[in-house]
């Protein structure tokens, strides 16, 4: 894990330590102190009462990852050691036990920003239970739970998205509310925190009443989405986008519903003119981003599209809450509901394709399309239902999940001239090798084993390039492309080649940049430093040609 400068926060560690304090409520201050939440450090040390001494915990398995063992030359991760404490009585030492067993148990098992822990501070909290003074979200629950992850510099491109991290949260709260202290428990909080700052990057509260609506169904899916959250705070500048996975979204058992009931006693609406120009203003902004998402697919412009599809997804979001909070008359509420549930579906369009630009997936480009499609669907009904223009579907090309549909396969040439138009040149892979080390021979004639490290292998394309015909009027003589042209495409990510010399051992000779003459060829590996679980049938080697073009290649033979 790469470490990454530290980065202007939007919100300081006391402003959210108040928002937290006043939201959750009810926390005991009976000794005088009131904790500070995000604070790095227990209070116990400045309270008078009788205190529990914090435990110390270190997850011991995680010091290796599975397999390693037998890999010596890979390096070990470090320990991963937190500590668990309360500015309360000893008589909560108990709830501390449960609730840190609970959260020991569910990290082993992170697969978002969690992945990068490499320590954890624990705090409980005692909470008011007197009814006339508790905080009714609590249940009556004597104790809240804090834990706060610290992580080692940027998570990956997925870990490090909203869904990253509320997947790990909810893990953790899973396990705090279905565990053995659950009964117990009035409250979760869940910080993520760098350990360049100790300003959260992400935050999130469940209070126990909006936790309740998830009894039964916990183990459904992955991730409590940001609308079912009590209060979520994320850090915008750090964390990549709010990108959400709508098939691994945990859906409450019972829904949220929109309440007229105090327009209704009042007769205060909006206007029905209000109701049409905001919806017709918002389908026109919703289909300009689908427009730029259409255009980065035809230029095999990932990056644009995914851009588009975040701004897709944000513009969504922002637009429900809007439209929700329209006290519409009773007249026009199934044209808004309507119309919600076609942006509900523009929103994981927009999850889906981010997803398939930003990780080469063709799966998650046809989910994304499916969505784009009820989405308009159910917007056109608002729409003719408001006697408005409906969306011109002839207009939307729908991004094409062939990410490189004239890609070619082993064997298959690719052929072009030089710049000057005098030699004719043939280019093709006629295969691939993997390895996670090879041995080359240093400046002082010394063998030398080269390994991938944790966590990658080597690929190496085998690359034939001839030269394979002269049409005169100039130099006979050609330079192939330099290694820096390759590339490996996958998972929305680009590898350039390595470019190392001579024979490695035991694969074979290493591609450099040549010179040919007539009926000349080459044919040398290619050599690339990728993640250890790329699949070669969702990865492409991409060449630059500049002006001659950008031949593709599926790293695979033809079926």
């Amino acid at each position: 894990m790469t470490n990454t400068p530290t980065k202007t926060r939007k919100y300081t560690v006391l402003a959210v330590a108040i928002v937290i304090l006043i939201m959750a409520g009810g926390i005991a201050i009976d000794s005088g102190t009131m904790p500070f939440l995000l604070n790095n450090t227990t209070s116990a040390a400045e309270n008078n009462t009788p205190v529990q001494a914090s435990l110390v915990v270190t997850i011991s398995n995680l010091t290796n990852p599975a397999g390693s063992e037998t890999l010596r030359e890979v390096p070990e991760r470090p320990s991963i050691e937190g500590t668990i404490s309360a500015s309360e009585t000893e008589s909560s030492f108990n709830y501390q036990k449960d609730v840190l067993s609970s959260f020991i148990d569910t990290s082993q098992s992170f697969t978002g920003a969690g992945t990068a822990m490499t320590s954890y501070e624990m705090t409980t909290y005692n909470l008011f239970t007197d009814p006339d003074i508790a905080d009714p979200a609590h249940l009556g629950r004597p104790y809240g739970a804090l834990t706060t992850i610290v992580i080692n510099g940027t998570p990956g491109i997925l870990e490090n998205t909203l869904y990253g991290y509320e997947t790990d949260a909810t893990a953790v709260t899973r396990a705090i509310m279905t565990g053995p202290a659950g009964s117990e428990t009035g409250f979760v909080m869940v910080s993520f925190v760098t350990q360049e700052d100790s300003t959260p990057v992400f935050h999130a509260l469940i209070t126990a009443e909006d936790a309740a609506a998830f009894e039964g169904v916990w183990d459904s899916g992955t991730h409590i989405c940001r609308d079912d959250w009590t209060i979520i705070r994320l850090d915008d500048s750090f964390v990549g986008c709010n990108y959400e996975d709508p098939g691994e979204r945990i859906l409450p058992a019972v829904e949220k519903i929109v309440s007229y009931e105090e327009f209704d006693k009042y007769g205060l609406y909006v206007s029905s003119s209000d109701i049409r120009d905001s919806i017709e203003d918002y389908t026109i902004t919703l289909n300009a981003i689908v427009y730029k998402i259409s255009d980065g697919a035809l230029n095999n412009d990932f990056a644009a599209m995914g851009e588009a599809s975040v701004r897709l997804m944000e513009e969504s979001h922002s637009i429900k809450a809007e439209i929700s909070d329209l006290p519409a008359a009773p007249e026009y509420r199934d044209e808004v509901a309507e119309f919600i549930d076609g942006v509900d579906n523009y929103q994981r369009a927009g999850a889906m394709l981010w997803y398939g630009s930003s990780f080469t997936e063709p799966e998650a480009i046809r989910q994304g399309n499916d969505y784009l499609i009820a989405g308009i669907e159910h917007n056109n009904n608002a729409l003719k239902a408001l006697n408005l223009r409906e969306i011109n579907t002839a207009l939307i090309d729908l991004p094409d999940d062939d990410f490189f549909p004239h890609a070619m396969y082993f064997h298959d040439f690719y052929r072009y001239q030089d710049a000057k138009k005098v030699n004719d040149i043939s280019m093709k892979i006629t295969g691939i090798k993997g390895s996670t080390l090879y041995i080359t021979t240093n400046e002082d004639g010394e063998e030398e084993k080269i390994l991938s490290g944790y966590g990658y292998k080597f690929v190496l394309p085998i690359i034939e390039i001839s030269h394979y015909g002269y049409r005169g009027g100039g130099s006979s003589r050609i330079t192939t492309p330099d290694p820096s042209k390759f590339s490996i495409v996958w998972n929305g990510e680009e590898y350039t080649a390595e470019t190392p010399s001579g024979y490695l051992k035991p694969l074979g000779h290493a591609y450099t940049r040549q010179y040919l003459d007539r009926k000349e060829m080459i044919e040398a590996l290619l050599l690339f430093k990728v993640p250890a679980d790329l699949r070669y049938e969702e990865a492409y080697l991409k060449v630059d040609l500049g002006s001659e073009g950008t031949p593709v290649w599926h790293l695979m033979q033809r079926a």
